[in-house]
Formats: C-alpha cells, structure tokens, sequence
C-alpha cells in the first residue's frame, strides 16, 4: 500500500476507518517505516530509493475513526429452546463458536 501510495505521489493522506481498526498501530506502522530495498516506478520509469534519499516520505494528515454506535435501548431476540439446547452441547464439547 505504500508503494502505491508512493507512486501515484499525494502530498496528504487522509486515514478513514468505519469502527474501531483493529489493526491500526501495525498499518500505520507499515506506512511510516521506509522499504528497504529501491523498487521501480512504472509511472516515470525511475527507480526509487527511499534509503539512501529522503524523498518518498508521506504526509499522514489525520486518522478519522467513524464508530457506528447505538447509544439508545437496542431490541435483542429472545432465545428459544431449541437454540438454547444447541448452545449448551456447543459449550460442553468446547467448541465456542463467537
């Protein structure tokens, strides 16, 4: 993702994530850590060394996390027999499906 990000060369970058990101600390990461080795730039045909030169560095603007919560009394269905039954002899064997 950073090398397209590289590539098509955005001067700001603008994170969007719907819910909680799960794996933001690890993306962001990725984002800000340099490749190590130069890779080739179809667009211009150059070669891209972002170790031995400075250039290629992103300019993150912000991370907006759009959390999709009810904060009002939210109706859940009841359980009937049968589901509890299935429910018990799923637990028993271990097998605890989320």
């Amino acid at each position: 993702m950073r090398k397209v990000l590289l590539i098509l060369r955005l001067e700001h970058v603008v994170i969007n994530s719907r819910g909680v990101p799960v794996y933001l600390d690890s993306l962001l990461s990725v984002l800000f850590r340099p490749f190590s080795h130069p890779f080739y730039d179809p667009t211009s045909g150059s070669v891209i060394n972002e170790v031995e030169s400075g250039k290629g560095s992103l300019n993150i603007a912000g991370v907006l996390v759009t959390a999709v919560r009810p904060y009002g009394f939210q109706k859940t269905r009841k359980m009937g027999r049968v589901k509890r039954k299935i429910r018990r002899r799923i637990t028993r064997l271990g097998n605890v499906i989320d």
